[in-house]
């Protein structure tokens, strides 16, 4: 297992400047990951926040809630 202590984040970003993925780790155990599609728009968003027990999003072409589920029971 690897700890993580502190915060992190990590971005990538294509050749028009635009946000293609976000890792975020945060010290309160919470883990991020967010794929934007190449117009800019969230597509994909995972997050291991204990308090919902963890969540996964998708989003349509614009940038729209489409699925989301949680982990919490």
């Amino acid at each position: 297992a690897v700890s993580l202590r502190g915060s992190m984040r990590a971005i990538t970003i294509d050749k028009e400047n635009k946000t293609l993925v976000n890792l975020y780790c945060t010290d309160d155990s919470n883990g991020i990951l967010a794929i934007n599609n190449s117009n800019d728009k969230l597509n994909v968003f995972l997050t291991s926040n204990p308090r919902y027990g963890g969540v996964i999003s998708l989003y349509d072409q614009d940038g729209e809630i489409g699925w989301e589920r949680s982990g919490k029971q």
